[in-house]
């Protein structure tokens, strides 16, 4: 159908100057009629070889990219004939699956015949997520801009993943802000009679013995017996810290809640492993509808963590994993809770967002 609505508008051009010609004869008419001939004749056999022939792949980069960073996508196209057009249409379609948003974008280039050309496409990304980048289309316009040809493609897919900005710096993991220094000044103040209950958990009590600090001497219950009780501490290294990772959204609020929690995330777990604690991850998948988990020890496990955390999708139920643990009975576990909540008390923040985004510490 498209060849014959093609071939209609040129022989209506053709046509229109036939009669002009019949009306007006001349020399420079003829030659024009004679080039439109021939270009008419150039465009109908090239657009079907190119539409054959040319071939259009994608290069991304392999390492997973920083939102707001711009970088390049390299194109190679590769043509095979001797024939050219102008101006071909790449029809790309870009499909975030951590939060479910697509868009469709074109790009016009030149083809030149018998030539394999690599072509520097720039882009950047407002958002993180899981990106699947799939060349639909492409539409070759003939010489005369009268006649066209598409031609669907197919398997022409590529996957990469774009990470929060906390990401950026992997080397300076030893530099970023000591949050469990926070937690651990959170241990000095409180003292609790009851085995494993503070932050920094307390393995036991018992009595002073002479060389024992002064600072593990707990005051409250040593006035109550009148005798110099010391606790014995748990390094937080040495037991199973849990962060509880909240994928929810307010739809209202275009992701830029969600951003926060990544980058709150991000942020939490190179502080962790910076004072040389690993941890457990949980987040609950709303693609398997289960909860998911993976241990981190070092910073190259960061990023396969975040990778599976966008492999995930984002829900709209606040504190659904927080709940779904709670009910899973798990009584005795402290842990850490990244997500969007206003009303949580100022004692329990260990690190602050924005748009109402925290991690809190909840007592086990």
């Amino acid at each position: 159908m498209k060849k014959v609505k093609n071939a209609i508008r040129y022989l209506l051009v053709l046509a229109g100057f036939l009669v002009i010609f019949k009306l007006f004869p001349g020399y420079f008419l003829g030659l024009m009629i004679v080039f439109l001939i021939f270009l008419g004749i150039y465009d109908l056999v090239a657009l079907e070889f190119l539409a054959k022939k040319m071939d259009i792949s994608l290069k991304l980069p392999k390492e997973p990219m920083i939102k707001n960073n711009k970088i390049s996508i390299l194109m190679e196209v590769q043509n095979p004939t001797i024939f050219f057009s102008g101006d071909v249409t790449l029809k790309m379609k870009i499909y975030n699956e951590f939060y479910g948003d697509s868009i469709e974008t074109f790009f016009h280039i030149p083809v030149y015949g018998k030539e394999k050309e690599t072509i520097v496409l720039p882009i950047e990304f407002q958002y993180c997520g899981k990106i699947r980048i799939t060349l639909e289309e492409i539409k070759i316009l003939g010489l005369l801009g009268i006649m066209e040809r598409k031609k669907k493609i197919q398997k022409k897919e590529d996957i990469f993943y774009v990470f929060p900005k906390k990401m950026e710096r992997q080397e300076n993991i030893k530099r970023q802000e000591g949050l469990t220094e926070k937690i651990q000044r959170k241990n000095s103040n409180c003292e609790s009679t009851n085995k494993g209950s503070d932050f920094i958990e307390v393995s036991d009590i018992r009595e002073y013995i002479p060389g024992d600090r002064m600072r593990d001497i707990h005051w409250k219950l040593s006035a109550k017996k009148e005798l110099l009780m010391v606790k014995e501490h748990v390094n937080m290294s040495d037991t199973r810290q849990i962060i509880l990772l909240e994928l929810a959204e307010d739809i209202k609020e275009e992701h830029k809640i969600m951003e926060e929690v990544l980058e709150v995330t991000a942020k939490v777990m190179k502080s962790f492993l910076a004072q040389g604690m690993g941890f457990e991850l949980f987040w609950w998948n709303e693609r398997k509808k289960e909860i998911c988990h993976k241990e981190v020890q070092l910073s190259k496990d960061i990023s396969k963590v975040t990778e599976l955390l966008l492999d995930a999708k984002v829900y709209q139920e606040n504190q659904l994993l927080e709940n779904l643990w709670k009910s899973k009975n798990h009584r005795g576990e402290s842990y850490v809770w990244i997500g969007k909540d206003e009303k949580v008390l100022e004692y329990k923040i260990i690190a602050k967002g924005k748009a109402g985004v925290i991690a809190k510490w909840e007592e086990g």
